[in-house]
C-alpha cells in the first residue's frame, strides 16, 4: 500500500483484495462498461455463456460483486453460470438485479426472457422481449426471441410478423428465415 490508501487497480479495486485473474475479468467488463461499449461486455457474457460448464460457482463474480454491487452486468454474468448449472431459481434472481440495476439495457432482459421461455412461462417471456424491442427497435434478436415465443403459444400471426421485422432489419437472418417458415 502506498500511504494510507489502498492499492488499486484501473478499474479502481483495492488490488491486496482481488486476485490477478478477477482483476482481468472485472476490468474487461467494468472498462467496456464506463465507456458504453456493450459489444465488448456482450462479448464477455457470451464467452462466459461458454465457459461455465466447469463452474459450480464463480468466485470472481461473487468477488466482484462484494466490491461493487451497482453493476448489473456482474449480475448478468452470475445468472448465466447459475443458468447453465441448472439453478433456474437463482439464475432469475440474478437476471432481475441486473434488470433492477440497468434497465436501459437490453440484456438483462433477454437473458430473463429466455429463462422464462425455458420455464415454459410464455406471457412473461413475452413482455421481457417487449423491453428488448422498445430498447432495441432496430435490433432483430428480441423480434426473433419473441416470434419463438409466440410459436410455442402458437399465436402464429404474431410469429411471422415478428420474424417478418426481424428479416426487414436483417436481411437473410437464419433464425428468423427458419422461424419464418414456420
Amino acid at each position: 500500500m502506498k500511504g494510507d490508501k489502498e492499492e488499486q487497480d484501473d478499474a479502481g479495486y483495492p488490488l491486496d483484495r482481488v486476485e490477478p485473474v478477477t482483476r482481468v475479468r472485472v476490468r474487461e467488463v467494468v472498462g467496456a462498461r464506463l465507456h458504453g461499449d456493450h459489444e465488448a461486455v456482450n462479448g464477455v457474457v457470451n464467452e462466459r455463456n461458454e465457459d461455465t460448464a466447469d463452474f459450480d460457482e464463480d468466485p470472481d463474480l461473487d468477488e466482484a460483486i462484494k466490491l461493487d454491487a451497482k453493476h448489473g452486468d456482474f449480475y448478468l454474468l452470475r445468472g448465466i453460470v447459475y443458468r447453465d448449472k441448472g439453478d433456474l431459481d437463482r439464475a432469475l434472481a440474478e437476471f432481475d438485479e441486473k434488470v433492477k440495476l440497468d434497465p436501459a439495457q437490453a440484456s438483462g432482459f433477454s437473458k430473463r426472457g429466455d429463462l422464462h421461455r425455458v420455464r415454459k412461462e410464455y406471457d412473461l417471456s413475452v413482455a421481457d422481449y417487449d423491453q428488448v424491442v422498445k430498447i432495441e427497435p432496430e435490433g432483430p434478436k428480441g423480434y426473433i426471441d419473441r416470434g419463438w415465443v409466440f410459436v410455442l403459444k402458437n399465436d402464429l400471426a404474431k410469429a411471422g410478423a415478428d420474424f417478418d421485422k426481424a428479416l426487414e432489419l436483417h436481411q437473410n437472418d437464419p433464425s428468423a428465415l427458419v422461424g419464418r417458415g414456420v
